[in-house]
């Protein structure tokens, strides 16, 4: 269960990834984890006469994992707990479904302002939450405590939304930034013939995204952060491809709070091997 803080004075360094993921938040004067390392900027004073609540831990970037398991969770959280007037503070460094996600939930009526990374601010009158995610584990999963926020969050995400049925997709990260397949067009190739559909989700708006993954079947795709819109999935079965050294089951995490079904697999993608194996493994 989250639980919030009030404090009246907050001082919060707002720092965007920066390694050790250490959130650093001075409370009262005392630092609550100390930071190794991280940027310092100006201060900035935070006055409202409204109360602020941080929705997450600054260390964690605004993409559409972090944003849909930790910080609309939290803020989701506050406002079913309080419902009163306060300022949301976000990451500034927001992707364009994380936007959209945030205004879907908290809707117009909330007050949403973004921290700028690298600067730091002294708030007066914030309320601050507890972790969310696993403690256990350097990589942020997902815990049990998350179903009863991320149903509520499925609701609100997919309100008005049209699912597009597609009995199965195969979502290509070749305009992404990194883990593209190295022969993907041969696997492409193959999967055409068994009758996949082809899309990339960055040709797409947030509403057709969370509508592929409400409304295929069957979904393949290689790890990333495009797997959250599977917060908006009832059923069906998703085949996420990873390197074989690549260890992080974030999405196997969502999966078990869920109950949606997720299979993984270990796959290389350098020769022709690696694609008989997909091909054996997925329908």
């Amino acid at each position: 269960m989250v639980s919030f803080t009030h404090y009246d004075k907050v001082r919060y360094e707002a720092t965007y990834r920066v390694e050790p993921r250490d959130l650093v938040i001075e409370m009262n004067g005392v630092m609550d984890k100390r930071s190794k390392c991280g940027f310092k900027g100006p201060n900035i004073e935070v006055k409202s006469n409204i109360p602020s609540v941080i929705c997450g831990d600054m260390f964690l970037s605004g993409n559409m994992y972090h944003v849909a398991c930790d910080h609309l969770c939290r803020a989701w959280h506050f406002i079913q707990e309080y419902d009163e007037k306060v300022n949301y503070i976000f990451s500034k460094k927001m992707w364009g479904w994380s936007q959209w996600a945030i205004n879907k939930v908290l809707e117009d009526r909330r007050c949403v302002n973004l921290l700028e990374m690298e600067k730091t601010y002294n708030f007066q009158n914030c309320y601050v939450s507890s972790n969310l995610f696993r403690t256990n584990s350097s990589i942020p999963y997902v815990s049990e405590q998350h179903s009863e926020y991320l149903f509520p969050l499925r609701e609100k995400l997919t309100e008005g939304v049209t699912p597009i049925c597609m009995n199965k997709v195969y979502i290509s990260r070749k305009l992404g930034k990194g883990r593209r397949i190295t022969n993907e067009q041969q696997l492409e190739n193959k999967l055409l013939e068994r009758g996949y559909f082809i899309v990339c989700l960055e040709d797409l708006t947030p509403e057709e995204q969370i509508g592929i993954f409400m409304g295929a079947k069957t979904i393949v795709t290689a790890h990333g952060a495009a797997l959250t819109n599977m917060v908006g999935r009832t059923e069906g079965t998703i085949y996420e491809l990873r390197n074989k050294e690549y260890k992080v089951r974030c999405y196997q995490s969502i999966a078990e709070a869920m109950d949606l079904k997720i299979e993984d697999r270990n796959v290389i993608y350098t020769d022709r091997y690696s694609i008989k194996e997909v091909l054996e493994w997925v329908p």
